[in-house]
């Protein structure tokens, strides 16, 4: 952790509250960083060349448009905070159940590069992914795997909104942020034998919560914590 902890140092030296957005640079660096350290590339060449299906890529993107990041800001049992997003993507604030600004360095509003469902794919590069490798801040006592755990519970709501609506085809993924996501959840699908969540958005079917659970409570999760955590 230690090693990573100083890449993503490096890589987002550049990182102030008052900008909008990522150098360029530091775009470089993080994409480089992560389709290294995760063995990516297997997976980018598989959805650039098609060999997954674009059906499957766009159903990626729907699930992580539609994920409300609630549970990561409600660790430690403060399940009663709310979280309010600015209207461009980039604010963030917690208040907690006595309606105070939550600044406990585990649960705090942060500032996101990428807006969440806007630019999805490049949110988890370049937001999600950091705070799940280093979390929120240098006070912050959690473990890698429980921000997983927390990011799973908002990924659970994704899945359940995105299965209710029409997804369209997509297929020009671009190279800055969008495949490197796609390729993560590629690979963690692929390593937890998870590919049944595919199956849920066919026209037919039947979302459940013992569906959900068996998926999210399964292999699929520790495949994401072993890519995440190697």
């Amino acid at each position: 952790m230690i090693k990573y902890a100083l890449l993503f140092a490096l890589c987002f030296a550049d990182r102030t509250p008052l900008m909008a957005q990522l150098p360029e640079k530091s775009r470089q660096r993080q994409i480089r960083f992560i389709e290294k350290e995760l063995e990516l590339g297997p997976y980018i060449r598989k959805i650039k060349s098609g060999e997954i299906a674009a059906r499957r890529a766009s159903i990626l993107y729907a699930i992580l448009q539609n994920t409300f990041e609630v549970c990561i800001h409600q660790q430690h049992g403060a399940k009663h905070n709310k979280v309010y997003v600015h209207q461009d993507g980039h604010s963030e604030a917690v208040y907690d159940e006595d309606g105070k600004l939550v600044q406990d360095g585990v649960n705090d509003g942060s500032y996101n590069y990428f807006h969440p469902s806007k630019e999805p794919l490049r949110h988890f590069t370049f937001d999600i992914s950091p705070w799940i490798m280093l979390g929120q801040s240098g006070t912050d006592n959690t473990t890698v795997e429980s921000r997983i755990y927390a990011y799973m519970g908002d990924l659970e709501g994704g899945i359940r909104r995105a299965a209710s609506r029409e997804q369209g085809g997509k297929d020009n993924w671009k190279n800055d942020g969008q495949l490197q996501a796609l390729a993560i959840f590629v690979r963690a699908i692929e390593e937890g034998e998870a590919e049944s969540l595919y199956a849920l958005f066919e026209p037919d079917a039947e979302l459940t919560d013992k569906q959900l659970y068996l998926l999210n409570a399964s292999t699929s999760r520790v495949s994401l914590l072993r890519i995440m955590w190697p």
